[in-house]
């Protein structure tokens, strides 16, 4: 085979997966707009497995392992509630994802642009919660947790909160 068929070839059966190689491939493929929001989906995204006291890799290896042991049924419903976590988590005031991030999950000390040095923000509206999960199947997607997932099913089983359901205290 020539180098550029083995490349090709290599670029197919290459199953090794990473974060650096998701957002590569994310750069490859999308504009710099919605290249920022996917980053900074999937920084909330490992902000929210760190507070669940755990961390992406792991729930990565966890939904393979359950994909694996469990029905199709029982997957969706577990995955379902995933993705509502995630929801539920964008809808309330939170860590600072850039502050939080940035430093191996601690404070950074520079004055931060986002929070203006508060290390919190408040949460997103509930108009802007199915761009936030647009973003966030990306890295699912990526990584196999969605495959064999539709969207009409995971409609069926995910809550989308109005904003005249939410009891607002910002």
């Amino acid at each position: 085979m020539s180098s550029y068929v083995q490349n090709l070839y290599k670029s197919t059966t290459d199953d090794e997966k990473s974060d650096e190689r998701f957002l590569k491939k994310m750069e490859d493929k999308y504009s710099i707009n919605t290249l920022h929001g996917i980053k900074s989906n999937f920084k909330t995204l490992k902000m929210m497995c760190v507070f669940k006291e755990t961390t992406f890799d792991r729930v990565v290896e966890e939904f393979t392992e359950l994909k694996k042991t469990e029905s199709e049924s029982k997957y969706l419903e577990v995955i379902s509630k995933f993705l509502q976590d995630f929801i539920e988590f964008n809808l309330s005031s939170r860590p600072c994802p850039r502050c939080f991030i940035k430093n191996n999950n601690r404070f950074r000390s520079k004055k931060c642009s986002q929070c203006d040095d508060t290390k919190t923000v408040k949460g997103v509206e509930a108009s802007a919660i199915g761009i936030y999960l647009t973003h966030m199947k990306k890295p699912l997607r990526y990584y196999g947790l969605l495959s064999g997932v539709s969207n009409e099913d995971r409609r069926t089983k995910i809550y989308f909160i109005r904003r005249r359901n939410i009891n607002c205290t910002h």
